[in-house]
């Protein structure tokens, strides 16, 4: 295998390559910064009164944007750069389930707020594996 083709993959080189590529890592962080919450959450559910402000702050702070920027990576990727749809209603219906779980957290809902949790870092998981999956069947990393 040459230099230049392993350097194709791992530097997509066309734009929907390139966006698809962003979104993942936009998947990879969220999943992250998921982690981080259930782990936060832990510490709140300890009694570490602390750790609210900063549950609060890594949900409404930094994982609300994330999801919103992984929304307008996805309209990008599907209609300015022809890449596939599905992205847009994943992350659509991720950001969804984002807001209510928002809600259940804030309203003192834990029976909803916590399996939703577990259930959007599976689904950002998910969304990453499936991303880089497509751009390997789709060749979308390759040079064009």
């Amino acid at each position: 295998m040459s230099s230049r083709a392993t350097t194709s993959r791992s530097r997509p080189t066309s734009l929907p390559g390139r966006l698809s590529a962003v979104l993942i890592a936009s998947a990879t962080l969220q999943a992250g910064l998921t982690l981080l919450q259930a782990t936060l959450a832990g510490h709140l559910l300890s009694g570490n009164a602390t750790a609210r402000l900063a549950h609060e702050f890594v949900a409404t702070g930094l994982i609300m944007w994330v999801a919103a920027a992984q929304i307008v990576l996805a309209v990008l990727l599907w209609r300015p750069a022809r890449g596939p749809a599905w992205p847009l209603a994943a992350t659509t219906a991720l950001f969804g389930l984002l807001l209510l779980q928002l809600g259940w957290g804030y309203g003192g809902r834990i029976a909803l707020h916590l399996p939703i949790g577990v259930s959007f870092l599976a689904a950002q998981i998910l969304l990453a594996i499936s991303l880089r999956a497509q751009t390997r069947r789709s060749g979308l990393g390759a040079q064009r």
